[in-house]
């Protein structure tokens, strides 16, 4: 409960004041261990509220140890920063970067 506390205290506002122009997300992580309800450290309900509170544009909960919702989360995340950039994808030309004739190889020694 001290890391959601901390979120709360320091880390969204730092982030906010820092970074005016982030979206933020809250990542539940570890929900392997909350199946049972008994183990969940934060609630859904607490986390939804704080993303509420705090205006975070999402919320996913996720298993690292057992993958679940993770590719959800980056697919989100590609989702998001594709849309974010897609004009400026758009408007990239070949001619912007070097073509591959002038790009020595490096060839590793034996």
């Amino acid at each position: 409960m001290k890391s959601f506390e901390h979120l709360q205290e320091v880390w969204i506002r730092d982030l906010k004041l820092n970074l005016q122009d982030a979206q933020l997300i809250l990542v539940g992580n570890k929900t392997d261990l909350a199946d049972d309800g008994e183990n969940r450290q934060v609630t859904r309900e607490e986390a939804l509220d704080l993303i509420k509170r705090h205006r975070l544009k999402h919320y996913v909960e996720v298993s690292a140890k057992e993958g679940t919702g993770i590719t959800g989360l980056v697919n989100y995340l590609s989702e998001e920063l594709f849309k974010k950039y897609e004009a400026e994808l758009n408007d990239f030309k070949e001619s912007d970067y070097a073509s591959m004739s002038d790009v020595t190889p490096i060839i590793p020694r034996r």
